[in-house]
C-alpha cells in the first residue's frame, strides 16, 4: 500500500470530488466540537458531541465509541484477531456491551465509516508524505522528510482497519478520518489507493460535521456498499433450500473433508443473525444467479490490489455447492478478464479446469437490477431474453487512480503527490496506481487447500495436474500463468472417484499471452514472493518472466510443502530447519533501489544448505525423494557457480582435460534445455504411476504452525511443541500461546506490531522488510502469500 496514498487534496475539493454528493433535501445542522478538549482519551467526549446533537441519528447513522471495544476478524487464516477503530459509524443502533458475543461477531462487518483520534501531531499518518505547506500547519516546519516509525505504523493501522472492514463485509469503497489535537484529515479508500485531504481545524470549521452529514444522508451506493449483496435472515426459506442442496452435494462426496453446511454457515445464535445473498451478474448471458454464502473461506491479507476473497457457497439457481471468487481485477484492456481466459481454455481443450461457469463485473446498481430481473423471470416465456431498461449499465470500479490520471496535473492539485515510505528517490512516475473493477466468478468445482494433502503422492498428483494445465495453456494458447503458488493450486475430490483427486491450477488474473504482449503492462513485479524464481528476485527490473520461471516456482512449491508438512529432521534440529525455510522462501532485502532477494534460494538450489540437504535426505518414500532431486536438477545446473578465471600464469603441474569455464557453460546450457514441461512431467507422471507403490507415505502434518513460528520469532525454544508418535514427530496443534485470540488494539507503537502498512496484519515486520509477511500467517495459501501486484516496487517487465 506504500506509495498509494495520494494528497493533500484541498478539503473543499476533496468534499466535492470524493464525499457523497449533497442531496437537495439535506440541510446542514450544527455538530459542535468547539467545547471538546484534548484528544488524549477523548473518544467519549468526541462521540458525545455527535450523539447529543441528534443530527446523525435523524439520518439513521449511529456513532459509537469503540476505543475499548473489539470486533472479531476471522478472515485471516482462521486466527481470532480482535480489533476496532476509536470511533465507528453504524447503520443500526447496536448495543456496545463489553462482553457481548454478538457485538464481537458483528461489529467489524457493520462498520460503515470510521475514525481514529490521535493525541500527538506526530501520529498523523500522512505527516511525512504530505506537502511541506500542509505539514507546516502542525508547526513541524524543521523536521526532516524521512518517515517516522510512528507515522508509518499509523498508516498501517488505518489500512488494517480498512482491510478488516472490507474483508468482513461487501464494500466498493470506504471513508475514514483522523483527528489530531487541533487538525483533522478526511480519507477515501479503495483498492487502487487512498486519497487524503489537507489538514483542517476540526473544532472551528464545519468540514468534519458536513462530511458526516453528507455520509449519513447518502444512499448505500454512495456510502460504498456493494448492493449486489443483501443480508437475509438465517430463517429465510432460501436457507432451508440451500441446506438441502448442500446435503445432496455432501452425499456425492465431491466436497473437501470438513466442508459441511453447519461449518460453512456457522453463525452466532441470535434473531439478528444473517447470511449473504449475492446477486451475481453474468455479462455474457445477461442474467443473474442467486448465491447464498456467509463467511469468507480464504482472503488476501492485503487491502490494495485485487483483494481476492473466496467463498464456499450455494448457487440457488444452479442448485449446486460452488466456489465464489470476489476480487478487483486490473481494469485495463491489456489484462483479460479471468472468465474469458477460462472460456478460451475450455474451447481449446486445456485439462483440469475448475469449471468456471458464470460471472462478470458487478453492475453499480446491482440491487435494483437484480430485483427487476427476478420479477421479470417470474412471468417471462421460455427462451425470452431479459433487457435491462433505463440508462446504460455501469459497473463498479475504483476511483483514486483514475482521478489522479484525470486531474493530477491541475493547478489546484499541484501539491498533491503519491507518497512512499523511505523512498524519497521515487517520483510519481515510478509509483504505480492501477484502476480496478469489482468482478465475481463462480466455479463448479470446490477444491481444498494444497497443504491438506492426504498423502505425499496426492500432493504430487495435484502438482502434476497443475503442470499439465500450465503446459496446455502455453502450448495451445501461448498463455503463461506467472504466479505459481500454494494458494493457486487446489485439490478437488472427483465425485464417485473412490479417493481420486484432481489438481486445479487457478487464479489466471495476471496471466499473459506472450505473443500478444511484448512490452511491460505495468511497473510492478507479478508473482508470490515465496515461490518466485531466484533470478527474478535478484533482478526485479531487468528480468522478463518466462516458462522456466514458472517451472522453477513449481520446484519451490514441491520442496516447500514436503519440508514444511512432512517430518524430516529430529526435534532438536527443527528450529534450524525453520530458520532455513524462512530464509529461502521469505527473505527480503530492501534498499532505496527496491526489494530484492533470492540469495538463499540459490544456496538451496545449489545443494549447499546443510540442514535442508539433511532434511531432503530423510524424505521417504524413495519415489518422493527422487522427484525432489529431479525437479531441482535443471536449476542446479543453471545456477551453478561459475569457475574463477585462471591465474596470471597457467599451472603446468595440473592435468586439465577441459576448460572449467567451458564445462560450466555446457552445464548451464544443459540445465536450460532440461527446463521444460516435458522434463518435469516425465518424472511426475512416471513416479506417480498407479503401478508404482509409495511405501511409508503419509498425510500432511504442519511442522511449523503459527504458535510455533511465533515462539521461534521471539527467540524462544520450540522443542516442547513436538510430540513423538509411532508415525514420527508431530507438532502439537494448540494455540496456548495466544489465549483468547490476538488483540490488535490500542497503540500503533506497541513493540509487537500486528499490523503493517503493507499487509495490515503481519505478526512482525522490520522496517527494512527483512521477511515477507507470509512467514507470519497460518499457512501458505492465498491468504498467506504476498502478491507482488499488491505492493509498491520499481519498474519491471510484466
Amino acid at each position: 500500500m506504500e506509495g498509494k496514498w495520494y494528497g493533500p487534496v484541498p478539503v473543499d475539493r476533496w468534499k466535492k470530488d470524493f464525499a457523497p454528493r449533497k442531496s437537495k433535501e439535506l440541510v446542514y445542522e450544527n455538530i459542535s466540537f468547539a467545547d471538546m478538549g484534548s484528544t488524549t482519551e477523548g473518544d467519549k467526549p468526541f462521540v458525545d458531541a455527535i450523539t447529543s446533537s441528534k443530527v446523525l441519528e435523524k439520518l439513521k447513522l449511529y456513532c459509537k465509541d469503540t476505543h475499548k471495544l473489539f470486533g472479531r476478524d476471522k478472515t485471516i487464516d482462521g486466527s481470532d484477531f480482535k480489533f476496532g477503530p476509536d470511533v465507528c459509524f453504524l447503520g443500526t443502533d447496536m448495543p456496545m456491551t463489553a462482553a457481548d458475543e454478538e457485538r464481537l461477531e458483528r461489529l467489524i462487518g457493520e462498520i460503515l465509516c470510521f475514525g481514529d483520534l490521535k493525541s500527538k501531531n506526530g501520529h498523523d499518518p500522512c505527516l511525512h508524505i504530505t506537502s511541506a505547506s500542509d505539514r507546516a500547519k502542525l508547526y513541524l516546519k524543521n523536521i526532516p522528510v524521512v518517515d517516522s516509525d510512528m507515522s508509518f505504523k499509523v498508516r498501517g493501522q488505518f489500512i488494517a482497519y480498512a482491510r478488516a472492514i472490507c474483508a468482513n463485509s461487501h464494500r466498493t469503497h470506504l471513508y475514514g478520518f483522523v483527528v489530531l489535537p487541533n487538525h483533522a484529515r478526511l480519507l477515501y479508500f479503495d483498492q487502487s489507493g487512498v486519497c487524503y485531504s489537507e489538514l483542517f481545524e476540526w473544532r472551528t470549521t464545519p468540514h468534519l460535521s458536513e462530511f458526516l452529514q453528507l455520509f449519513g444522508a447518502a444512499s448505500d451506493v454512495r456510502r460504498g456498499i456493494d448492493t449486489s449483496v443483501e443480508k437475509i435472515s438465517t430463517k429465510d426459506e432460501l436457507v432451508a433450500d440451500a441446506e438441502t442442496i448442500f446435503c445432496e452435494a455432501k452425499a456425492s462426496d465431491s466436497l473437501p473433508d470438513g466442508v459441511e453446511f453447519k461449518t460453512v454457515f456457522e453463525t452466532f445464535k441470535s434473531d439478528s443473525a444473517t447470511y449473504w445473498r449475492c446477486n451475481v451478474y453474468d455479462d455474457r448471458l445477461k442474467i443473474f444467479h442467486r448465491v447464498l454464502t456467509y463467511r469468507v473461506h480464504s482472503s488476501t491479507p492485503y487491502f490494495a490490489g485485487r483483494a481476492s476473497r473466496g467463498f464456499i457457497a450455494v448457487d440457488l439457481d444452479r442448485r449446486a455447492v460452488i466456489y465464489m471468487k470476489r476480487s478487483w481485477r486490473i481494469n485495463l484492456p491489456s489484462f483479460p478478464k479471468e472468465r474469458d481466459t477460462y472460456h478460451e481454455f475450455a474451447e481449446a481443450g486445456v485439462p483440469h479446469l475448475p469449471d468456471c461457469y458464470f460471472g462478470g463485473d458487478v453492475p453499480r446498481h446491482s440491487g435494483e437490477l437484480a430485483k427487476k430481473y427476478f420479477e421479470w423471470k417470474k412471468t417471462a416465456p421460455a427462451g425470452a431474453t431479459w433487457v435491462p431498461s433505463g440508462e446504460k449499465m455501469r459497473f463498479v470500479h475504483t476511483k483514486v487512480s483514475t482521478y489522479i490520471d484525470k486531474h493530477g496535473e491541475e493547478d489546484e492539485l499541484k501539491e498533491a503527490r503519491r507518497g512512499a515510505t523511505g523512498r524519497t528517490d521515487l517520483t510519481d512516475d515510478d509509483i504505480e496506481m492501477l484502476p480496478h473493477a469489482l468482478t465475481v466468478t463462480l466455479f463448479g468445482k470446490v477444491g481444498g487447500r494444497l497443504r491438506d494433502f492426504k498423502s505425499s503422492r496426492q500432493l504430487c498428483i495435484a502438482l502434476m495436474h497443475a503442470l499439465e494445465t500450465h503446459e496446455a495453456a502455453y502450448r495451445l494458447k501461448k498463455v503463461l500463468h506467472r504466479d505459481i503458488s500454494a494458494g493457486n493450486i487446489l485439490i478437488y475430490k472427483v465425485p464417485g472417484g473412490k479417493g481420486e483427486i484432481e489438481g486445479l491450477l487457478i487464479d489466471w488474473d495476471l496471466c499473459v499471452n506472450v505473443e500478444l504482449v511484448r512490452e511491460a503492462r505495468r511497473k510492478g513485479r507479478t508473482g508470490t514472493w515465496e515461490f518466485m524464481s531466484a533470478r527474478m528476485l535478484k533482478d526485479p527490473k531487468g528480468c522478463v518472466h518466462e516458462v522456466r520461471d514458472d517451472l522453477e516456482s513449481m520446484c519451490y512449491l514441491l520442496h516447500h510443502h514436503v519440508l514444511r508438512y512432512r517430518d524430516t529432521v529430529p526435534v532438536h534440529r527443527k528450529a534450524l530447519l525453520c530458520s532455513a525455510l524462512r530464509d529461502i522462501f521469505n527473505r527480503v532485502d530492501t534498499t532505496n533501489l527496491g526489494r530484492t532477494g533470492g540469495n538463499h534460494k540459490l544456496t538451496f538450489i545449489r545443494g549447499t544448505f546443510d540442514i535442508v540437504e539433511e532434511a531432503i535426505e530423510a524424505v521417504s518414500p524413495s519415489e518422493l525423494h527422487q522427484l525432489l532431486e529431479e525437479a531441482r536438477r535443471p536449476f542446479t545446473k543453471i545456477y551453478a557457480v561459475a569457475p574463477r578465471p585462471n591465474g596470471a600464469i597457467p599451472n603446468p603441474f595440473l592435468k586439465v582435460k577441459r576448460s572449467p569455464a567451458l564445462e560450466h557453460a555446457e552445464s548451464v546450457e544443459e540445465g536450460v534445455q532440461m527446463c521444460t514441461h516435458e522434463y518435469m512431467l516425465y518424472f511426475f507422471r512416471t513416479l506417480t504411476a498407479p503401478d508404482i507403490p509409495w511405501l511409508d507415505d503419509r498425510p500432511a502434518d504442519d511442522q511449523y504452525p503459527l504458535h510455533v513460528r511465533e515462539d521461534f520469532v521471539k527467540g524462544k525454544a520450540i522443542e516442547h511443541h513436538y510430540v513423538v508418535t509411532e508415525a514420527g514427530v508431530a507438532s502439537a496443534h494448540d494455540a496456548s500461546s495466544r489465549p483468547g485470540g490476538v488483540s490488535m488494539k490500542r497503540k500503533a507503537s506497541s513493540t509487537l506490531s500486528y499490523y503493517t502498512s503493507g499487509s495490515g496484519y503481519s505478526l512482525k515486520k522490520q522496517r527494512t522488510g527483512e521477511y515477507d509477511p507470509s512467514f507470519y500467517s497460518d499457512g501458505s495459501d492465498d491468504s498467506a502469500s504476498e502478491k507482488l501486484e499488491d505492493v509498491e516496487s520499481g519498474p519491471s517487465h510484466d
